[in-house]
C-alpha cells in the first residue's frame, strides 16, 4: 500500500514537471490554450488512473470486501452466525425434548414392568408436535453386570415360542395404547421392538 502510494506521488510529480516544461517550451500563446486542455485531460487521467485500477480489481458493489477492509461485520457474517445459532438451538431443543420423553416413557413402561433401552424421536420443529416414536424395550432393566455376562440357553421352538410371541404382541399393543393415549399419537406412528434377551 505504501509502495503504491509513493509510486503514485512520484508519477504525479514527474507529470507536473513535464507540464511545466511544455509550458516553457511553447513559442506562442496561440496554441497554449489547446495544449493546456490536452495536458489537463492527461493530468486528470494520471490522477484518476489508480482509482480506476482499484475499482476494476474489486467490485464496487461488494460491500462485504469493503467492510472487511474497514473491519466492520458484514451481513453474511451475521447470517452465518444466525444459522449456527439456529442449529445449536435446534440441537438443544431436540436433546431436551428427547430427555423429557425418555423419562416419561420410562414412567409409562414401568407400569407394565418393562424398561426402555433405546428411543428415536421424530417431531415437527415448527410447532413441537410429536410425529413418530421408535422404542426398544425389555422385560428386565439392563445393568452393567448383565451386559458383561453372556448366558447361552437352549432355544426351544414350539409352543413356548408361540406363547411368548403372543404375549409379546399383547404387551406391545397395550404399551402402544398407553403411549398413544398419553401423547395423543396414532398407534401407527409408534414402533416398538421388544428385546427378548434376558
Amino acid at each position: 500500500m505504501l509502495i503504491a502510494l509513493s509510486s503514485y506521488i512520484k508519477n504525479l510529480a514527474i507529470f507536473i514537471i513535464f507540464i511545466s516544461f511544455i509550458g516553457i517550451i511553447l513559442p506562442s500563446d496561440k496554441y497554449k490554450n489547446y495544449i493546456n486542455i490536452v495536458l489537463g485531460f492527461m493530468l486528470m487521467f494520471v490522477l484518476i488512473n489508480p482509482v480506476v485500477k482499484h475499482l476494476n480489481t474489486k467490485n464496487i458493489f461488494d460491500l462485504d470486501s469493503l467492510y472487511l477492509e474497514v473491519g466492520v461485520t458484514t451481513n453474511s457474517d451475521i447470517e452465518r452466525e444466525n444459522l449456527r445459532l439456529e442449529e445449536m438451538r435446534s440441537e438443544i431443543i431436540v436433546s431436551t425434548y428427547t430427555a423429557r420423553l425418555w423419562k416419561e416413557l420410562e414412567s409409562i413402561l414401568s407400569t407394565e414392568n418393562k424398561f426402555l433401552e433405546d428411543l428415536n424421536v421424530d417431531f415437527d420443529m415448527k410447532n413441537g408436535d410429536l410425529q413418530k416414536l421408535e422404542l426398544t424395550i425389555s422385560r428386565e432393566q439392563k445393568e452393567l453386570s448383565d451386559i458383561k455376562s453372556i448366558n447361552i440357553e437352549a432355544i426351544n421352538i414350539g409352543e413356548n415360542f408361540e406363547r411368548n410371541l403372543e404375549n409379546e404382541e399383547k404387551d406391545i399393543k397395550i404399551i402402544k395404547n398407553l403411549i398413544s393415549g398419553f401423547y395423543n399419537l396414532s398407534t401407527d406412528n409408534i414402533h416398538i421392538n421388544m428385546n427378548l434377551e434376558e
